[in-house]
């Protein structure tokens, strides 16, 4: 769904309540189905990139349990992924309540 699909749709939902005063129930119905289908879409669409983000968590997850000490720029490249989003995962992780510290070198350990 594009921005202003998006927009339509929103447009739209604020558009119901008056559309219920003149049109017919039948009408009304398939406009609330397809509002709905949208929603579910767009539902679906930020689950799959929630899983994404969780799936990518999980990855750095591994490898800081595979390796004594990791640097950021190691998962980096073994992820392909950007050293931006490496400290966004292991934030996400901190705050799941893993312990990653830091050692004098500047690599990353997951202490148990």
């Amino acid at each position: 769904m594009t921005k202003s699909q998006s927009e339509s749709n929103v447009f739209s939902f604020s558009e119901l309540s008056n559309d219920i005063k003149s049109s017919n129930r039948d009408d009304l119905l398939i406009k609330y189905h397809s509002l709905l289908k949208d929603y579910s879409e767009l539902e679906d669409k930020l689950k799959n990139m929630s899983s994404i983000k969780d799936g990518r968590k999980s990855q750095v997850l591994e490898l800081l349990k595979e390796y004594d000490s990791i640097s950021i720029l190691e998962i980096s490249n073994k992820l392909s992924i950007s050293t931006k989003n490496v400290s966004s995962q292991l934030t996400y992780l901190r705050s799941d309540g893993y312990k990653i510290f830091t050692d004098h070198n500047g690599r990353k350990l997951l202490v148990d």
